[in-house]
Parts: C-alpha cells; structure tokens; sequence
C-alpha cells in the first residue's frame, strides 16, 4: 500500500516496492496487482510483458505470452462472476 500511495504510475509504484528489499517477488505481485486495478493495463510498460514467455508443464514446447495469460484471466474472472 506505501508502495502506491506513494507513487503516481505502475512502474514507479511496482519499482518503490521492489526497492524495499525481502520478499519483492511478492510484495512487487501484490503491488502490481494493485497499480493494475488504480491505473489499468495500459498503464504497465510494453517492455515489461513483451518477452513474457510462461511455460505450460506436460503440454510440451508450448508457452503462454501476455495475450494468452490476459485471455486466461479473463475467462477466469467470467467464470468466478457466474
């Protein structure tokens, strides 16, 4: 929350939370959670998901990129409103 209040984009508030040391995988996922919602996903730099590969275990070589994951979470988000 220290990470958002203080700050005015994602990346500044994603990069305060990473700055404050221990657990900053966690801390920076919970914050970015948060930027997303306050200032939306036009707001997270282009740089930061354009190389987002994520592996599928047991599917082969196939990968998820950031329009993928996007897609999965909002069938995810459609499903839990039902």
């Amino acid at each position: 929350m220290w990470a958002l209040r203080t700050t005015t984009t994602f990346a500044e508030a994603v990069r305060a939370a990473v700055d404050l040391g221990g657990d900053t995988d966690t801390v920076a996922a919970v914050t970015g959670t948060l930027a997303g919602a306050r200032y939306g996903r036009a707001a997270v730099p282009e740089h930061w998901t354009a190389t987002l590969h994520v592996p599928l275990p047991g599917f082969g070589d196939r990968v998820l990129d950031a329009d993928d994951l996007r897609g999965l979470a909002q069938r995810l988000a459609a499903a839990g409103s039902r």
